[in-house]
């Protein structure tokens, strides 16, 4: 009778441990798929700008998701400077899940090469995008 209830107990136990273990996985896994719904891409009109003196316009679509207030960067190496971010005006067959900006770049410092632009938003969220750099003059820069 006695091994019984031990048993019975050991059962109840494993079975609590098995429940526990289980749940923390659908946690994880919940986790996992909300961090990569967290990441999105950013659209834009050219992947490549010249260096130069004149500022360079890009234009970029984000999901209308994305925050109001938003702020650009390229990598510190690429020697970019984001001047301006500004809301656009979207185009006559634009869909409404997308948001339309225009980034101001001086790339009067620029090095050549492949370089992750990041837009985020007040609240954190990020929208990425890689930029080439272009050299003009051969200088590799």
């Amino acid at each position: 009778m006695r091994s019984n209830r031990m048993m019975w107990r050991v059962q109840v136990v494993a079975l609590s441990l098995f429940v526990g273990l289980w749940g923390f996985a659908q946690d994880a896994r919940a986790q996992a798929a909300d961090v990569e719904a967290a990441v999105c891409e950013i659209q834009l009109d050219q992947t490549a700008v010249p260096v130069q003196a004149e500022a360079v316009t890009l234009s970029a679509k984000l999901p209308a998701e994305i925050g109001e207030r938003l702020s650009a960067r390229l990598d510190e190496g690429s020697g970019v400077q984001v001047v301006t971010v500004q809301p656009t005006m979207a185009q006559g067959g634009e869909e409404p899940a997308v948001r339309a900006v225009a980034l101001t770049l001086n790339t009067a410092n620029a090095v050549a090469g492949e370089w992750a632009l990041t837009l985020e938003d007040e609240n954190g969220r990020q929208c990425t995008a890689k930029v080439r750099v272009q050299a003009t003059d051969g200088s590799g820069r």
